[in-house]
């Protein structure tokens, strides 16, 4: 069973404050537990999932210092409940109405008596306040291998594959939110490494009018084999079109601009062009510059036999926004 930091104590208090009834996190407070950044590596284990959770609660005080320890740190705290009499709204509660039924795997329990709503779930009921590339962020990191603490990123098992959150997905049709995620759930591709790996394919995948650049979806970090001193090795690639044999390296700042890392990279791009793959090299220097990111871009369209791509004025303003979105910061 997937538990949370609560042990002891903290157990009691939850237990005192809420009596036989069950807390479930969502919305802000789900998110936040899932994906914000974490002292511990979050996992579920198929045992942790819950189909459904009865007496759910919003009691009018909550044990904000034990919370706290599972990663809730802002009030009001965003709990789920099943009855419009049992929705609370106060200065440490707002309470959320989700009426039964409910998909499998649409909780975990994390704590007795204290539950979440899955990743997906949240990330469902949540999305309808959020932008597009909000949520495909969210996503890859659900998909992905990596997460966040006080320390930077970290690596940790995906919490769920890209087909598992679309069953849950097309389980959950008819609720609101679900065909949203659903519909972006066709650009996201399982194994990111980072945040800014994943943020590179957004832009190389999505359609024009969403401001991408429309390339067909690879595989991120899925292994290869590689030739070294004629042997082979396995290798695994940050973003690969296999079918094209054409490999895209992000060298991202914080782990390839050190000295240490020139060679290893070139090492490494070396053996993956002796086994015959055409290898691009992709720097956030580029990815903050249109005219840099579009030459990669032109440079891949030709190896995959594509036309040039037509940039309206629609487009251009809408890729203007989806690269500053993405990359944090204007680009030129």
């Amino acid at each position: 069973m997937q538990r949370g930091y609560l042990r002891g104590a903290d157990e009691a208090m939850v237990k005192g404050t809420i009596g036989d009834s069950n807390l479930v996190l969502c919305d802000a407070h789900g998110l936040a537990y899932w994906f914000g950044a974490q002292e511990v590596t979050r996992t579920i284990s198929p045992n942790a999932y819950v189909s459904t959770v009865e007496n759910m609660v919003a009691p009018s005080k909550l044990p904000v210092d034990v919370l706290e320890r599972l990663g809730v740190r802002s009030t009001p705290i965003h709990v789920l409940v099943d009855e419009h009499k049992r929705q609370r709204f106060s200065t440490q509660v707002l309470a959320h109405l989700w009426r039964p039924p409910y998909p499998e795997k649409t909780f975990v329990r994390i704590a007795p008596n204290v539950y979440v709503l899955s990743p997906i779930a949240c990330l469902m009921k949540a999305s309808l306040s959020m932008s597009d590339v909000s949520i495909l962020k969210c996503l890859y990191q659900l998909t992905g291998t990596y997460r966040y603490s006080k320390d930077g990123l970290r690596e940790r098992p995906p919490l769920m594959s890209v087909e598992e959150a679309k069953e849950y997905l097309d389980a959950a049709q008819g609720i609101r939110g679900a065909r949203k995620v659903r519909t972006l759930l066709n650009f996201v591709v399982d194994g990111a490494a980072s945040p800014e790996e994943a943020n590179v394919v957004i832009v190389l995948v999505l359609p024009g009018h969403m401001g991408g650049y429309g390339l067909p979806l690879p595989a991120m970090n899925e292994p290869v084999v590689a030739c070294k001193a004629g042997e082979q090795e396995e290798r695994r690639p940050d973003i690969l079109w296999k079918e094209f044999m054409l490999i895209v390296e992000y060298l991202g700042d914080e782990f390839h601009n050190r000295s240490d890392r020139f060679g290893l990279d070139a090492a490494r791009k070396a053996h993956l062009l002796e086994a015959g793959y055409t290898v691009l090299d992709l720097t956030r220097y580029q990815t903050l510059r249109k005219n840099e990111l579009e030459s990669v871009v032109t440079t891949i369209r030709k190896h995959m036999g594509l036309k040039p791509m037509r940039q309206t004025k629609e487009f251009q303003s809408k890729n203007a926004e989806l690269r500053q979105e993405l990359f944090g910061t204007k680009t030129v």
